[in-house]
């Protein structure tokens, strides 16, 4: 059998001419965006290139190495890396100075822990939402039911994954629902 991605995900970015392009078109050379995941930094620097805003005329700061690798790749050096990579010690461990302004571009669900620590150093935060998780996203819906066709019989045992609420299978479950198939036996760590 042929195993079938399903994205349970979908990153959007924020629409141009919005607040995150009013909060890149503020910044001025020397200001600091502290990026907490590759979305953020990818939104930024795709809001920057659209507005014809030099990426390297800012200091970087990232939580971790994969994310200094998305602006390492447009020429950003010199990017700050924590010792940890998680937003805490990024808020911790990046050099400022009180008055120093940053930009946070983060994703729709990002904890305001980060920009909390920033502002508590004495930083002037400009916070803005770069990007928009959508869970289960609608070009996802009909893949689990044209994957199941052929495959899925009457009293049969099904393995299905999950981890926490972002891992539940919502799709895989409704199409099995739907499917019209009895008696299945599905085992799961996490099924909902």
């Amino acid at each position: 059998v042929d195993a079938v991605h399903v994205p349970a995900i979908e990153i959007r970015g924020a629409p141009a001419g919005g607040e995150l392009d009013a909060a890149v078109r503020a910044t001025t050379p020397g200001d600091t965006v502290v990026v907490a995941s590759a979305n953020a930094a990818s939104a930024a620097l795709e809001t920057m290139s659209r507005l014809g805003i030099d990426p390297t005329a800012c200091r970087w700061a990232a939580v971790g190495h994969a994310t200094a690798v998305v602006l390492r790749a447009v020429g950003v050096a010199g990017v700050f890396v924590p010792s940890a990579a998680d937003a805490a010690t990024l808020a911790a461990e990046m050099p400022l100075v009180a008055g120093d302004r940053i930009l946070v571009p983060h994703g729709d669900i990002a904890d305001p822990a980060l920009t909390a620590a920033l502002r508590s150093r004495g930083a002037g935060v400009r916070d803005v939402i770069a990007y928009a998780t959508v869970e289960a996203p609608e070009a996802s819906r009909a893949l689990p039911a044209a994957a199941l066709a052929d495959v899925v019989k009457d009293n049969q045992t099904i393995a299905v994954g999950g981890f926490g609420l972002c891992g539940i299978p919502e799709a895989l479950i409704a199409a099995l629902r739907d499917s019209g198939v009895k008696g299945l036996t599905c085992v799961s760590n996490n099924a909902g």
